[in-house]
C-alpha cells in the first residue's frame, strides 16, 4: 500500500491541482480517498491485496452498497476518474 505522500504525489500527477482531495489511512492497511473537482466526486478505497474500488458521484442518500468499479492500481483509478471527469456530470 503506497504511503499517503505518495498517493497525494500520485493524485496530483494525474489530476493535477484543483481537486480536493482527503487520503485517510487505516490500521487495518485500507486506506480511503475522497475527491472532489466542481461539482464531481470520486471515493477510492485501497485494500492490502492491491486492489482499488471506485464510485463517481454517489448518490448521497444511497448508502454503501460496494463500489461500481474495482482496479488492480491506484493509478488506473485515478485514470478512470480523469476520464469521467471528461464527460458531462448527469
Amino acid at each position: 500500500m503506497p504511503s499517503t505522500e505518495n498517493i497525494n504525489k500520485t493524485i496530483h500527477d494525474i489530476l493535477g491541482d484543483t481537486v480536493t482531495r482527503a487520503v485517510t489511512e487505516f490500521d487495518a492497511g485500507g486506506t480511503a480517498i475522497e475527491l472532489r473537482s466542481d461539482r464531481r466526486v470520486a471515493v477510492i478505497d485501497g485494500d492490502r491485496s492491491g486492489q482499488w474500488g471506485l464510485t463517481y458521484d454517489p448518490e448521497e442518500d444511497s448508502g454503501f452498497a460496494g463500489h461500481q468499479h474495482i482496479f488492480g492500481s491506484l493509478v488506473d483509478a485515478l485514470t478512470a476518474v480523469q476520464q469521467a471527469w471528461q464527460q458531462p456530470s448527469s
